[in-house]
């Protein structure tokens, strides 16, 4: 069995059919089979064609897309990368503009907005984490993996930040009113 040669990748810089062409061969010359692209990192805007979240800009044309043809038509399977539960504090996407009580809650009793993420390291790393329990936020991920699902041929579905953050001062996570009735029920 031939071991797999994967690599993560965003659409950054894939501006036309040609620039995502060159990336296929250059991935087919170096023998990878598998590419993870990112379909939604921490923040505000998605990577691919959405009706539920706000694509990021690119003119009109959907590098995405582009990619994913290119690549299934030179044997190269694509997963769909998406970075869960992660928000960008600066430019959060706009469902958690529209529910910040997602956000996690530490053992201090400090939302993430209050006190982000690993902000005790250095303000290069401060995240909001969302809480996993929060069902409405769920179903948004969910929504968002169903689009790509439905409108693309992609070979599958690749979850990152599937976790807590790690505990920083003391901090752990999470203590929302969700996740404490759900420890006293259980």
């Amino acid at each position: 069995m031939r071991p797999t040669f994967g690599v993560y990748m965003t659409t950054r810089g894939i501006s036309s059919p040609e620039k995502a062409e060159r990336i296929v061969a250059d991935c087919s010359k170096y023998g990878v089979d598998r590419i993870y692209l990112l379909a939604k990192e921490a923040g505000r805007y998605v990577d691919f064609k959405s009706r539920v979240s706000r694509p990021r800009e690119t003119g009109g044309f959907d590098p995405f897309g582009e990619l994913v043809k290119k690549s299934s038509d030179a044997g190269i399977q694509v997963h769909a990368w998406f970075c869960l539960y992660v928000e960008s504090p600066s430019d959060p996407s706009d469902y958690l503009r529209d529910h910040p009580e997602a956000l996690i809650v530490n053992r201090y009793g400090r939302n993430n907005r209050d006190q982000p993420a690993w902000s005790g390291i250095g303000p290069q790393y401060s995240v909001w984490w969302v809480c996993a329990s929060h069902e409405g936020y769920r179903e948004y991920l969910a929504s968002l993996m169903s689009e790509v699902m439905n409108n693309y041929e992609v070979a599958g579905i690749h979850l990152d930040y599937v976790r807590y953050p790690e505990e920083v001062e003391g901090r752990t996570y999470c203590y929302c009113e969700r996740c404490r009735a759900k420890f006293k029920e259980e």
